[in-house]
């Protein structure tokens, strides 16, 4: 009907409720030139849907919502889907997962991208997950605000050629022995990103493989995480130091941390605000014998002495600073003086107010440009 067609968007408004995906309009008309797909139900049932569009041989990217999470019932044996050595990307939202969907999924030996967004995972093992076919492709996997993701946390391990990973989460993972690692990355060697936030998640992942040159972002915030995490995660402090973006917001940090943090010479951004420092400061980090080039710091709620401020000092390539100015610390603020930050653009604390005098000291040394917030 179309010879040319190489895009095509449809809309469809609803006029009537549909009990499951075989009763949309046919798409098989379309089934060379359908290579994105997206729906969003009230109610969905992935076994319907899968079997409504398994002849569409060129899909590449697959996204499905369901607005409300039902059980589903009565599976049937697997189809062989006809994309499925095409499909590179998976969004699923709001799914109750049981064997039958996960050996669906698992089924798409070239696939990419793998997204889970507030999914419930019904499977009582992890060998369900054994047979993956995509262990060697997936390469971006996010699960998000997921309930009983157990297993599939446990089974990370397996991607060796996994680059992003994003785990998130509101309420606290269950995890059965205390001492058991959650999540192991010690063989993903191609790891360009990690970012983890979970609620009371006591362990970091082992990341102890030193051929791990490639991670160069680290999100680990609001974790709770006890001081020494650092020291037990990765077995060299010379781990970090390709590490260009690290934040780890609201978690507990020792000494020994802090010295394996010293090392990430190459770092542009650190974020430590509402970091409880255990017996040591952050003077501890900043080794007088390295070279930073931190464009972003931020350490809110961080009591500061003078060797701290001192240490900021060395920080030559400083362009935004967040920090908290307590009332035993405020002559504290003339240490910074263009001088030192001569790259400075923005200076934020946490305070009430800046008072009139430091905002006139702050504007005297770095100019009127300087932006002077409160948070």
């Amino acid at each position: 009907m179309f010879p040319n067609l190489t895009q095509l968007f449809l809309t469809l408004n609803k006029t009537q409720d549909f009990d499951n995906f075989m009763v949309l309009p046919c798409l098989e008309a379309y089934n060379l030139l359908f290579k994105r797909i997206g729906f969003r139900f009230v109610s969905a049932n992935l076994k319907d849907f899968f079997n409504k569009i398994y002849n569409l041989k060129n899909l590449e990217d697959i996204t499905i919502t369901s607005e409300t999470i039902s059980p589903i019932y009565n599976y049937n044996n697997i189809i062989h889907q006809q994309y499925y050595l095409t499909l590179k990307r998976l969004k699923l939202v709001n799914f109750y997962l049981d064997d039958y969907e996960i050996q669906c999924i698992q089924n798409f030996r070239n696939l990419k991208s793998m997204i889970y967004i507030g999914c419930t995972f019904l499977n009582s093992d992890s060998m369900i997950f054994s047979g993956c076919k995509y262990a060697d492709t997936l390469e971006n996997m996010k699960i998000i605000n997921c309930k009983n993701a157990l297993y599939i946390l446990l089974s990370i391990e397996n991607h060796k050629n996994l680059v992003y990973l994003t785990i998130k989460s509101k309420k606290p993972m269950y995890i059965p022995n205390s001492n058991h690692w959650m999540i192991n990355l010690n063989n993903n060697i191609y790891l360009k990103s990690i970012h983890i936030e979970l609620e009371a998640f006591d362990k970091l992942p082992v990341i102890r493989n030193a051929c791990n040159a490639k991670l160069h972002y680290i999100k680990l915030a609001n974790c709770n995480l006890p001081g020494k995490s650092i020291i037990l995660s990765f077995s060299s402090p010379y781990m970090l130091k390709n590490i260009k973006i690290f934040n780890y917001f609201g978690n507990f940090l020792s000494k020994n941390d802090l010295f394996y943090l010293s090392f990430m010479t190459k770092c542009k951004s650190l974020e430590l605000s509402f970091c409880k420092l255990e017996n040591c400061t952050l003077y501890d980090m900043f080794a007088a014998d390295k070279l930073y080039i931190i464009e972003e710091l931020y350490i809110l709620d961080i009591i500061l002495g003078k060797y701290d401020f001192l240490a900021i000092q060395k920080l030559k390539y400083l362009k935004y600073i967040g920090i908290s100015l307590f009332r035993d610390s405020l002559s504290f603020i003339y240490y910074f003086k263009r001088m030192y930050f001569k790259r400075l653009r923005s200076f934020g604390t946490l305070k009430l107010a800046i008072s009139l005098q430091e905002r006139n000291y702050l504007i005297s040394e770095f100019g009127s440009a300087l932006d002077i917030y409160s948070i």
